[in-house]
């Protein structure tokens, strides 16, 4: 759904531009609404392909996201108030250690124990490649309002892609799929300290 602006107009406050919208079929332009703004519905052709060089994936669409997460230690802290022998209380804290997929890393040097629970930088970051215009009809959609779209669907890797993808992986380290996901891993069924899990939404 879109408010489409003629070319170089302002943009009235939102409270004037609600009573201004007209609502038209087709994305297409007319003498009648031209000056006005327009609610259209319809298909976005970009203008490009999405390509992800890190491991050749390409798609068709407004925005593809990829999301890295790192199996990584994890801090967690749990307080509990108790008496002490000759009266009065004091409160223990306990620190506890795991090791988590999460996205982006969790900075160890501030755990309260960090010997022995140190979490390497990853060795690939979270990213989204988004088309830098597309048309909707006649109307040509730029970076602002391409910007504005939202809503996204998991776009799962496909068993065929996978040779491409070994070919084009960056990191070093053996990767497989998983339900549509990236997985890099010496031992995927039994992941270390740094090991990667990558996942695309479009």
């Amino acid at each position: 759904v879109w408010a489409a602006w003629p070319r170089g107009e302002a943009r009235a406050p939102p409270a004037q531009r609600a009573g201004a919208v007209v609502v038209v079929a087709t994305a297409h332009l007319a003498p009648a609404t031209a000056g006005k703004l327009l609610h259209v519905t319809g298909p976005v052709v970009p203008s490009q392909v999405l390509t992800d060089d890190a491991f050749g994936i390409q798609a068709e669409g407004i925005r593809l996201a990829r999301h890295v997460e790192m199996f990584q230690w994890v801090e967690e802290e749990s307080s509990k108030t108790q008496t002490k022998l000759g009266g009065g209380e004091e409160t223990v804290t306990t620190y506890t250690y795991k090791k988590e997929w999460k996205e982006g890393r969790v900075d160890s040097s501030e755990f309260k124990q960090p010997d022995n629970h140190q979490n390497p930088q990853a060795a690939l970051d979270s990213q989204v490649f988004q088309i830098d215009d597309g048309k909707l009809g006649d109307f040509v959609l730029t970076k602002s309002v391409l910007d504005d779209v939202g809503g996204a669907n998991a776009y799962p890797i496909k068993s065929a892609d996978l040779d491409a993808v070994k070919a084009a992986n960056p990191l070093g380290v053996p990767v497989s799929l998983a339900d549509g996901v990236i997985v890099a891993s010496q031992q995927p069924a039994s992941p270390s300290v740094g090991d990667l899990k990558i996942a695309y939404q479009l």
